[in-house]
């Protein structure tokens, strides 16, 4: 595959589309999606799709794959709005789309935030407050509004194109 220079076009250095895709998984991974306040059990989390942070023990709990297998149906849009950040570079997809997938990526938390206020009204269980935390939405949208795709080298006005599968227009009938 050739390597493209987006460093003058774009502002970042010498990097592949899947390079970045692959960096922005790894933020979709690390970035927490959910901050959980439960006011009776006075308890704070702060939730990615592989570990939990408890500022107020200041500890944190590393999931296994366990875990991260049975989160995933709550973060497998984060993952495929990393995959089409690297579609964005190798100019396949759209910006609006980028960012639609983007939005998609933390509906689930917002959905789990919807089905924690509403935990007290249908069950038994205590008032549990989620907020949504759009980290990776946001670090998505900053990367390809900072740095757009790379764009086309123009060719001199009098330059001919060659195109192997179209015949150029000077030359003879066979």
């Amino acid at each position: 595959m050739k390597e493209m220079d987006y460093s003058k076009q774009t502002g970042l250095s010498k990097i592949m589309p899947w390079q970045l895709a692959l960096a922005f998984l790894l933020v979709s991974l690390l970035a927490p999606f959910q901050f959980i306040i439960t006011p009776s059990e006075n308890l704070i989390q702060i939730v990615s799709p592989v570990f939990v942070y408890f500022p107020l023990w200041n500890s944190i709990q590393i999931f296994d794959a366990s875990y991260i297998i049975d989160s995933l149906p709550f973060t497998i849009l984060r993952f495929v709005f990393a995959f089409q950040i690297g579609r964005y570079y190798k100019k396949a997809t759209s910006r609006p789309k980028v960012v639609a997938f983007g939005v998609l990526g933390e509906i689930p938390s917002l959905l789990i935030t919807i089905l924690y206020l509403l935990q007290p009204i249908l069950s038994a269980y205590p008032l549990v407050i989620g907020i949504p935390l759009p980290i990776a939405l946001i670090i998505g949208i900053y990367l390809i509004k900072r740095h757009p795709q790379p764009k086309q080298p123009l060719t001199w006005k009098g330059e001919k194109k060659i195109l192997d599968w179209w015949p150029e227009i000077d030359d003879p009938p066979k």
